[in-house]
């Protein structure tokens, strides 16, 4: 989300890939699909290419983690990739004919962005100058204006009733929550209103069946109905298709925050937390 909003605020493109994705049995493949994604982000330039997952796909080389060393391939590809995109541009370039071949114009607006939770698994030449040399933590929501500021950009497209407060919803969550689990705060708060929105038309739809019993019966065939459960079904559907769009929209309710909130589970650890932050301060800038 980080790398997507950074594109967004820089008006680029935006590639994502990830590390596995790249990875292919067959000799050479894997090279190949790593020239290909810069090939394609030059193409599509001035863009964010962003690697997730990056410790897959470039571990640290000379461990001798595969019998034929692809993943050293792969890495060595990876790092002579990047430098290319940092070739000399302009009228001062050496070799016009070598900028027009690597496409270095629209290298020099291809920006990379990349993500792990082990960077003591990378190989160190991407962490040099020129590469990954600007390294950042994200680390778990302390801040309460920050995870107001989460919720309202994870709420955007919902429909939420008057009483909705995000900053007590933030304020109510607790200290080592990520965006992650303030998403999925989110999405089973939508459950609920979802599931509460269903029950509610399906209950007015057999109310409003049981008023006009006779005119279904007539109106419906032997053969279209077998069971009790397909003919509620065919009234439910019915019913919802007669509605106008504004009364089938889910509105979610401060309720259903909280009580989203009360079953979260954390993704991170105080344990994990810990050697995170550990981390961070061995590779953080």
């Amino acid at each position: 989300m980080v790398a997507r909003a950074v594109a967004t605020e820089c008006g680029m493109a935006f590639l994502s890939v990830k590390g596995p994705e790249l990875l292919d049995v067959y000799v050479g493949e894997s090279e190949r699909n790593v020239r290909q994604v810069f090939a394609n982000a030059r193409s599509i330039a001035p863009c964010v290419l962003f690697f997730d997952e990056l410790d897959s796909l470039a571990p640290a080389r000379g461990r001798g983690g595969d019998a034929g060393g692809v993943m050293d391939r792969v890495v060595a590809q990876l790092l002579s990739e990047m430098d290319s995109l940092s070739l000399p541009t302009g009228e001062g370039a050496a070799n016009e004919d070598l900028k027009n071949d690597m496409g270095s114009k629209s290298s020099k607006n291809v920006f990379v962005i990349a993500a792990t939770n082990r960077p003591d698994l990378l190989d160190p030449a991407l962490l040099r100058p020129g590469r990954f040399d600007r390294k950042v933590f994200l680390s778990v929501c302390r801040d309460i204006k920050a995870r107001a500021q989460i919720i309202k950009a994870q709420t955007r497209k919902l429909n939420m009733a008057g009483d909705v407060d995000l900053w007590a919803l933030a304020e109510s969550l607790p200290d080592r929550v990520t965006g992650a689990d303030i998403g999925a705060v989110t999405s089973a708060a939508f459950s609920t209103a979802r599931e509460r929105k269903l029950q509610e038309l399906r209950r007015e739809a057999l109310e409003a069946a049981d008023t006009r019993t006779s005119s279904v019966s007539t109106s419906t065939s032997a053969g279209q109905v077998e069971n009790r459960e397909d003919e509620e079904a065919w009234v439910i559907a019915a019913y919802v298709n007669s509605l106008p769009q504004s009364e089938l929209q889910v509105v979610v309710t401060q309720g259903d925050f909280v009580s989203a909130i009360k079953l979260v589970n954390l993704s991170v650890s105080a344990e994990e937390l810990v050697h995170y932050e550990a981390l961070a301060s061995r590779f953080e800038d």
